[in-house]
This record gives C-alpha cells, sequence and structure tokens, in this order.
C-alpha cells in the first residue's frame, strides 16, 4: 500500500533515500518476482522502529500487512511480479485503505495523494 503514494518523505533520511534506491531498482524492473511476507522489508532497512526482521510497532503494522493480504485474497510466501501486484492494489486502493490503513499516521497524507492522481487522470 505505501509503495503507492511514496512520495519522498519519511521516517529520517536514510529512510527516504533507502526507499527512492528501491523504487527506482524496481522500476527498472518491473516484472521482477517478490514473495508476499508479515516481516521487515527492504523498505524497512534504515528505519529507527526496525527491530531484525520485525519493528517495534509490529503490534499494529503487521495486523495491517495482514489485512491487505486478507482483503486481497493472497497470503505470506505468495509469489508474484512486483507489476501484477501494485497494478491489483492500484485497483482497488481507496477501498483498501479503507479496510487496512485506519491508524496509520500516513493515512490522510495518502488519501490525499490518491484523490488528487485519480481527480487528475479524470480530467485529462
Amino acid at each position: 500500500m505505501c509503495w503507492q503514494t511514496y512520495r519522498g518523505k519519511g521516517y529520517s533520511e536514510p529512510f527516504v533515500a533507502n526507499f527512492d534506491d528501491l523504487k527506482r531498482a524496481v522500476m527498472d524492473r518491473p516484472d521482477q518476482l517478490i514473495r508476499l511476507a508479515i516481516a521487515a522489508d527492504p523498505i524497512c532497512q534504515p528505519c529507527p522502529h526496525r527491530r531484525d526482521t520485525s519493528c517495534e510497532t509490529a503490534d499494529t503494522i503487521d495486523p495491517r500487512d495482514q489485512g491487505l493480504l486478507d482483503q486481497m485474497g493472497y497470503a505470506a510466501g505468495d509469489v508474484f511480479a512486483l507489476d501484477v501486484a501494485l497494478a491489483a492494489v492500484a485497483l482497488r486502493f481507496l477501498d483498501l485503505q479503507a479496510h487496512v490503513c485506519q491508524g496509520c499516521k500516513w493515512l490522510t497524507f495518502c488519501r490525499d495523494i490518491q484523490i488528487s492522481e485519480q481527480s487528475a487522470s479524470t480530467i485529462t
């Protein structure tokens, strides 16, 4: 979910730099395979809340991750091409956000971006 509305903001400069690098690398190979997991991933590497393969806020993050998988009909361990997974989430973003992202401190930021982008795409 976070990938869809990431716009260069985050917990720290190293977090933002890492996310920027990952996004560039992935966009060079959008058909690469990913394995879905309920765990800290490469995006989380420099996050100050990361603890090994988990997060000190896992009690709020893990249920959101599981909620997304449940809403999409996926399971941890499923493998997809990244572009296919991102497209599937994009098609249902606002609905998924309503079910998955409640309580996230970035919710308003992400919702505003998604609504703005949907409005712009209907104008052009």
